[in-house]
């Protein structure tokens, strides 16, 4: 594989390697850089889906407390806060389902997607009991009212009237029905379910004195107590609506805690897990970016490696060649270099051919180097030292 490449690489001029050698360089920074752009980017991605759980578990908890203040508000205020939020929290989830990838989290969102549906349809039922428990309050006033009002007629003819027994019957029948109103507020103020039945038994009350009374008094007086009776039975059925309306807005409210709670619980559990997330994909980041250096560093040296290898060797093997052709050394060529000797054999063969012409004509520098050297080695046989070819003020021999 290297053979083939320097072969190839050994082919291109010195110009072209130079710029192989620097874009190599930028390819790497350019990986090294794509590499930790990317990283960076997923860590981003996973903190700003972590700020929006986060924003998501705010409007949970500003729907819990919009949900008690028109608890215990009863509804004065409206339903428009809590359900702004709710939709605005609908809205946010389903965002929110498209954006996690997680098959576990997503299954949590969907859960609480879930969990809201039902908190709305709970929170209707308690807005249609709060409608139906002010009905049954509206009623509970008009009856009772009614109910004295026709009493307290019959009481005034019975004054001016000669039956003090009756009279004291009839006064009798208004304290029950003032008793009933006192048990009856009490309850309704109180909303305990204890205070219900005692209410109850005080109009019961005041309705078997109704109908012992009518078979007292004159004629004349039966048809007021019978409206009394009237509006006492409607009185009673109005405790019952707001009975009613208590207990539906009770189921209401426990199903909108019980949903309130999986809201929350899986909104801490969505952070957790998406912060254990964005925690692994930190590591990966780092990991990535770590393995993306330290190949681009060794790839960028074994590439300045061979680049180098390809521009040095030739110059060292032109520099050699001409030290020798300066020595009048003629019978070295550039084929000694293994793969590089493919680009410079078309040079080879002018120093060959410069060779083999000296060796023709005989090159003056080479006669002149052999004469020299017989001569030394004559006087070496004589036992002379050799003389100076070169010395400071005298002759050359030649």
């Amino acid at each position: 594989m290297y053979r083939w490449l320097a072969e190839k690489l050994g082919n291109v001029s010195v110009k072209t390697k130079l710029a192989v050698g620097f874009g190599l360089v930028l390819l790497l920074t350019l990986m090294i850089t794509f590499t930790g752009w990317s990283g960076l980017g997923d860590v981003i991605s996973r903190g700003d889906k972590l700020g929006y759980i986060s924003s998501l578990n705010g409007l949970t908890k500003d729907l819990r407390l919009a949900r008690l203040d028109y608890e215990m508000r009863r509804g004065e205020q409206g339903p428009t806060a809590v359900s702004e939020l709710l939709n605005k929290l609908d809205t946010g989830l389903k965002t929110a389902r498209s954006l996690i990838e997680q098959p576990t989290d997503a299954a949590l969102v969907d859960e609480q997607l879930a969990a809201v549906d039902q908190y709305k349809r709970a929170f209707n039922d308690m807005v249609q009991a709060g409608t139906n428990r002010e009905n049954a309050r509206s009623k509970l006033g008009d009856t009772a009212d009614n109910a004295v009002l026709k009493v307290s007629e019959v009481e005034k003819s019975l004054l001016q009237g000669d039956s003090v027994t009756l009279f004291n019957s009839v006064v009798d029948l208004s304290k029950l029905i003032q008793q009933a109103r006192l048990q009856v507020r009490g309850y309704t103020y109180s909303g305990k379910v204890e205070a219900e039945q005692p209410a109850l038994d005080a109009i019961d009350n005041a309705l078997k004195k109704i109908t012992s009374l009518t078979s007292q008094i004159p004629d004349q007086y039966s048809a007021n107590l019978q409206q009394a009776s009237v509006s006492l039975q409607a009185y009673r059925a109005a405790v019952s609506q707001y009975r009613d309306s208590q207990v539906a807005s009770a189921a209401a409210l426990k199903t909108m805690s019980a949903q309130g709670d999986i809201l929350l619980g899986h909104s801490d559990k969505l952070t957790v897990s998406q912060t254990a997330v964005r925690d692994a994909d930190a590591a990966q980041a780092k990991y990535l970016l770590l393995t993306a250096t330290v190949l681009a560093l060794i790839f960028g040296l074994v590439a300045a490696w061979a680049i180098t290898r390809q521009i040095i060797l030739p110059l060292n093997q032109t520099l050699q060649v001409a030290e020798r052709v300066a020595s009048g050394d003629l019978s070295h060529n550039l084929t000694s270099f293994g793969p590089i000797a493919t680009r410079h054999a078309k040079h080879d063969r002018g120093p060959a051919r410069v060779d083999r012409r000296h060796q023709r004509r005989g090159h003056p520098d080479r006669q002149r180097c052999r004469a020299t050297v017989g001569r030394d080695r004559t006087d070496q046989r004589r036992g002379q030292q050799p003389e100076s070819r070169d010395r400071p003020g005298g002759h050359r021999h030649e």
